[in-house]
């Protein structure tokens, strides 16, 4: 996938989050295209997420 089709997909995301009034950080965008490129996978960035918030909420 190129460079441009990855940013056209993070826009889009980050258009329909933002009609939902949360657009995309930074650091999403940028773990977007990690997912996308290939260096993480959205199964590891959940994983992530589910530990992060289990840390917080028990």
């Amino acid at each position: 996938m190129s460079d441009q089709e990855i940013e056209r997909k993070i826009n889009k995301i980050n258009a329909n989050m933002s009609l939902e009034g949360m657009p995309l950080t930074e650091e999403l965008k940028s773990t977007l295209r990690n997912c996308f490129n290939g260096k993480s996978s959205f199964e590891k960035e959940i994983l992530k997420l589910k530990k992060e918030c289990k840390e917080v909420y028990g």
